[in-house]
C-alpha cells in the first residue's frame, strides 16, 4: 500500500506541477496551443522506472542487480521523458516555434522506439521476461502493421 501511495504521490506532484509550471510562464492559451501533451503520459512510466531501478531493492529491476540489456529501454525512457520536458518548456518560451519543437519531440520518440527494436534484436527473449517486457506475437504485429500501411490489401 505504501508503494502505491509514494507512486501516486509522485505522479500528480510531477504531472501536475509541470502543468502548472508550463501554465504559469506561458498561460492557459499557450498551454492549450501547444499540443506537447505528451509529457504528462510519460511521467508514469517515468515514476515506476525510477522507484523500480533506482528505490525499491527487491525489484527485478534494480540497478545494482538487473544488467541485462533491456535496461537500456527503461533507461532511455527517463532520457526520453527528461529531454521531452525540455522541449515542452522551450516551446513555452518560443511560442512561434511550436512546430519545430513538435517534430522534435516526434523525432525523440521514434529514436526511443528504434532504439527498443535495436535492444530486442540483441537481447534473448529471456532478458525481456526477466524485465517484465513482452514483445507479443510478432505474425500478429506484422500482420496489423502492415494493415495499417496497406489498408486497401
Amino acid at each position: 500500500m505504501k508503494r502505491v501511495f509514494v507512486f501516486l504521490f509522485f505522479t500528480f506532484l510531477l504531472s501536475w506541477g509541470f502543468d502548472w509550471l508550463v501554465m504559469g510562464l506561458g498561460g492557459a492559451s499557450a498551454f492549450r496551443s501547444l499540443s506537447m501533451s505528451p509529457w504528462g503520459m510519460l511521467v508514469p512510466a517515468l515514476v515506476a522506472i525510477v522507484l523500480q531501478m533506482f528505490f525499491y531493492k527487491d525489484s527485478p529491476l534494480y540497478y545494482q542487480t538487473y544488467k541485462e540489456k533491456p535496461r537500456w529501454i527503461f533507461l532511455g525512457l527517463i532520457i526520453l521523458t527528461v529531454l521531452y520536458g525540455i522541449l515542452t518548456l522551450l516551446a513555452v518560451f518560443n511560442p512561434g516555434s511550436g512546430q519545430i519543437f513538435q517534430g522534435l519531440g516526434a523525432l525523440l520518440f521514434t529514436l526511443w522506439i528504434l532504439g527498443v527494436f535495436f535492444i530486442r534484436s540483441q537481447s534473448g527473449e529471456g532478458a525481456f521476461e526477466q524485465a517484465g517486457l513482452k514483445l507479443g506475437d510478432v505474425k500478429i504485429a506484422l500482420r496489423f502493421i502492415g494493415g495499417i500501411l496497406f489498408p486497401s490489401f
